[in-house]
């Protein structure tokens, strides 16, 4: 039966004597005492190879749960809250290089009537969001300079909207928000770590000249005016105690702001540059290309930040009581039946003088 085995196709009936010579090839390998030593060598080698490999693994493990640890759940989570809180519809972000660019997009708002409408004024929703994405940008690391900028034609800044006081049914608590958003932003900006800038390229009005002494660098459009308000709206100026700490305490006379503030006199960019309320004007033609050529100067964090600390210490001498003393007088105007009739009479002042001057839209010049 083997023999014919043998002779039958291959892979059938040789197949078993095949296994056997291999079998017993195996069997006389093993008997030898030298390839008994050499498969003792081996297996020990791999034994002692496993916990190297073991180790390593560890310390790479650990060496990844260090770098999670690194970046601070806390921060990523605060960031994202005060994601939540900005108006996106209200402000639009973003960074080149080194710079936070916060720029104001107004929209109208479809719950205004037209009589009460304020073109290019910050309401409660601006108010906040800026405030917001100025300490979003405090907690990023790489960012050193922060610019508040206007997506608006014509303003910068047109004053406050305060529509929602002349609204029917309204209770003093329209008042009330709007000030504890407006002393919120002034507090944020003042204690601001990083450099602030200003980039004023229509007019600035009202409240917007009030926190431009807040701001480290102010640029401004040659053709900008800088106008307010408050005398025929009998109100007191928002921020004033901390507006005159800032440009005194850094030994800047007032100069020509006085008449814009005791008889609403508007003053030009150039008078505002030798008044220390801007910094420095700016060519139309070339705003952008020159804003953007002094903002790449502004590279060193470190010595941005021991610069400022040096400039701004008047405003250390600043007592925020005097501020909350100041938004409650303003809180009280603002609830009295004599300054809603004053701002009806403005509005309806400008309204016709819009209409007069051949501009149709309701463009209000706001608190």
């Amino acid at each position: 039966m083997e023999v014919e085995g043998e002779l039958g196709p291959p892979g059938v009936a040789r197949t078993k004597p095949r296994r056997r010579r291999i079998r017993s090839e195996l069997d006389r390998l093993l008997s030898d005492e030298g390839t008994r030593n050499l498969l003792r060598a081996i297996k020990k080698t791999n034994t002692q190879k496993k916990p190297h490999q073991s180790v390593f693994r560890k310390r790479i493990t650990k060496r990844v749960r260090v770098v999670k640890r690194v970046k601070s759940p806390s921060t990523s989570q605060e960031d994202h809250k005060l994601n939540n809180l900005i108006d996106f519809n209200s402000i639009a972000l973003h960074t080149r290089e080194t710079v936070g660019f916060i720029t104001i997009s107004f929209k109208d708002n479809p719950n205004i009537d037209d009589n009460h409408a304020i073109s290019g004024a910050f309401n409660i929703n601006v108010l906040q969001s800026v405030e917001n994405a100025i300490k979003s940008y405090e907690q990023d690391a790489n960012v050193n300079v922060i610019v508040l900028q206007s997506s608006h034609s014509k303003y910068f800044c047109n004053g406050l909207d305060l529509h929602d006081l002349l609204q029917p049914g309204k209770d003093n608590n329209s008042a009330s928000k709007i000030v504890k958003a407006i002393k919120s932003l002034i507090t944020t900006l003042n204690s601001s770590r990083k450099v602030l800038v200003a980039s004023v390229t229509g007019d600035c009005v009202g409240f917007g000249v009030m926190i431009l002494p807040l701001f480290d660098l102010v640029y401004a459009n040659d053709k900008s005016m800088f106008k307010v308000h408050y005398n025929a709206l009998g109100q007191s100026p928002e921020g004033i105690a901390l507006f005159k700490n800032h440009l005194c305490g850094a030994g800047i006379g007032l100069g020509k702001i006085t008449s814009l503030l005791y008889q609403d006199t508007p003053i030009t960019a150039i008078e505002a540059e030798s008044s220390g309320l801007v910094t420095e004007t700016l060519w139309p033609g070339s705003y952008q290309e020159d804003l953007t050529m002094r903002l790449s100067r502004l590279t060193s964090s470190k010595t941005l930040s021991k610069t400022k600390s040096s400039i701004r210490t008047h405003k250390r001498n600043f007592k925020m009581s005097d501020l909350s003393a100041e938004f409650s007088a303003i809180e009280t105007q603002w609830n009295s039946e004599e300054f809603h009739q004053r701002l009806k009479a403005f509005i309806q002042n400008e309204n016709t003088t819009s209409i007069i001057n051949g501009n149709n839209t309701h463009n209000i010049n706001g608190a």
